[in-house]
């Protein structure tokens, strides 16, 4: 993990990666690790000879910097929510029933007579 991104890499930078899926929605997963993985292969090794090159170097900056502080983080990526709670504020039920007054209908022009 890397704690920003900026400290790797820069907006136009060419990265060696994978493609490690392509979802039923068109999406592309890429895969940076698995890329470099195939460094020891001496066809990918001769035909992305390069780009190993300035991985190997993108890989020296990225131990060189101080270590990410992971703790904070939770498995999705964000930071810890306030209490340990795992969801926001909202109490947990269905929020289709609620009290109150119904709620308006229409084509929600609310100026409309004024």
């Amino acid at each position: 993990h890397v704690g920003k991104v900026d400290d790797v890499f820069s907006p136009g930078d060419s990265v060696l990666v994978m493609v490690k899926e392509i979802d039923d929605m068109g999406r592309i997963n890429l895969s940076r690790r698995r890329a470099l993985e195939k460094k020891s292969e001496p066809e990918m090794a001769e035909r992305f000879a390069d780009a190993f090159v300035l991985e190997d170097a993108r890989e020296e900056r990225i131990k060189a910097l101080p270590p990410s502080n992971d703790r904070d983080r939770n498995q999705r990526g964000g930071a810890p929510r306030p209490g340990g709670r795992p969801g926001g504020d909202r109490p947990s039920g269905d929020r289709r029933s609620h009290s109150g007054p119904p709620r308006r209908s229409g084509s929600g022009d609310r100026n409309r007579d004024r």
